[in-house]
């Protein structure tokens, strides 16, 4: 969990910002697949700092991917 064990890839902050501010569910793969599905240590962990520009920059370029296929496939509404 989350809250239970100290993360390998980044630190807890950098999994908050992460979790919660990517869509779609995408922060909580990012978590499985990095921490539990393949677990390794880095010398230097990532911190808040980074998980908050990783969010910002992963919204974006999810929401550019979303506008893109949209105009690709003819949909005026994506729906949820």
């Amino acid at each position: 969990m989350l809250l239970s064990t100290r993360p390998g890839y980044g630190n807890r902050w950098y999994w908050f910002w992460l979790i919660v501010g990517l869509p779609a569910g995408l922060g909580w793969l990012a978590y499985a697949r990095l921490e539990h599905l393949a677990p390794r240590t880095k010398e230097r962990r990532d911190g808040g700092f980074v998980g908050f520009f990783t969010m910002i920059v992963g919204s974006f370029v999810f929401g550019v991917a979303l506008m893109l296929l949209a105009n690709a496939t003819g949909m005026s509404v994506i729906p949820s």
